[in-house]
Parts: C-alpha cells; sequence; structure tokens
C-alpha cells in the first residue's frame, strides 16, 4: 500500500499493471472508512493522524 496526499491540476489517466485489479484515487472521507488487509492498517493510521 502507497498513501501519498497530492492536489490533483486535471485527473491523470491511470492504468493498471498486471499484478493489480484495480488502481484508484480516494479522498480522505473514503480512507477512512475503507477496508483493507489487516498488515496495511497501521500504515493508513500512521497518514490519517498526520493529515
Amino acid at each position: 500500500m502507497f498513501v501519498y496526499y497530492l492536489k490533483l491540476l486535471e485527473q491523470p489517466n491511470l492504468v493498471v499493471s498486471e499484478e493489480s485489479r484495480e488502481l484508484r484515487f480516494f479522498s480522505q472521507t473514503e480512507l477512512e472508512n475503507i477496508k483493507i488487509v489487516e498488515t496495511h492498517i497501521p500504515i493508513l493510521q500512521d497518514y490519517l493522524a498526520r493529515m
């Protein structure tokens, strides 16, 4: 899991790699309520605590 904060000037064309099923952007509200695998929870919690 990678978590970045950024403001986009325009919506880019996202391309899913062969190892992935989906690639998309999430709002902070969506991240607060997303269901993710247990090992990613500390990463997301750390990110949200800094926001």
